[in-house]
């Protein structure tokens, strides 16, 4: 939504200068790779899932917005759309390597990774510039892609938050069993005068 489709949009339908969105985007990319690290940060110091579903539920009105900013047509404006709109799903990407990493064993863990990535990126991001086209054809307004965009965020934030709850359970549980397989410390006999 906010590299291909809103790109086709601004200049297909808003008549912006496509060489003005690549800047745009290009410029927007630049800020998501300084910010991307403060994710990870704000991961470690804090509760994961607490920081998840910031950064997430600050996606929900970024996406109206960055919409807004752009039908403005304006240079400065599109750009500060679409650097709000990236920054919190930016940091929230930089968790998801480690949310993935603890949802799978070691032994699977490459390939859960590669499988669900992967399976995520066909399903949900290729179809999503389509999707988001068909519903601006088929309606002529930017409300209905608006309201499918977010739809995604809060699927993305269900997913991220059971991700996060089944790993923390599974911790627990492994943690729990690890307790009762071990053996209680030795005591040594008190000697008797």
């Amino acid at each position: 939504m906010k590299n291909t489709f809103a790109l086709s949009w601004a200049t297909n339908d808003l008549g912006m200068s496509r060489d003005s969105m690549l800047t745009i985007i290009l410029l927007a990319t630049v800020a998501q790779f300084v910010a991307q690290p403060f994710g990870a940060v704000l991961g470690s110091r804090w509760n994961t899932r607490k920081v998840v579903t910031v950064l997430l539920v600050l996606e929900i009105p970024a996406m109206p917005l960055l919409f807004w900013l752009i039908s403005t047509r304006s240079f400065g404006l599109t750009l500060l759309g679409m650097v709000i709109a990236r920054l919190p799903h930016v940091m929230f990407y930089a968790l998801l390597a480690g949310m993935l990493a603890q949802a799978f064993p070691a032994r699977v863990r490459y390939t859960g990774i590669s499988v669900s990535y992967s399976a995520a990126g066909m399903l949900f991001g290729g179809g999503t510039p389509l999707i988001g086209q068909a519903l601006l054809t088929a309606t002529g307004s930017i409300v209905p892609v608006v309201g499918f965009a977010v739809l995604m965020v809060l699927l993305s934030l269900y997913g991220a938050r059971a991700l996060l709850a089944r790993t923390a359970a599974a911790e627990e549980r492994d943690a729990r069993a690890a307790d009762a397989t071990q053996q209680p410390p030795a005591t040594s006999p008190t000697p008797t005068r």
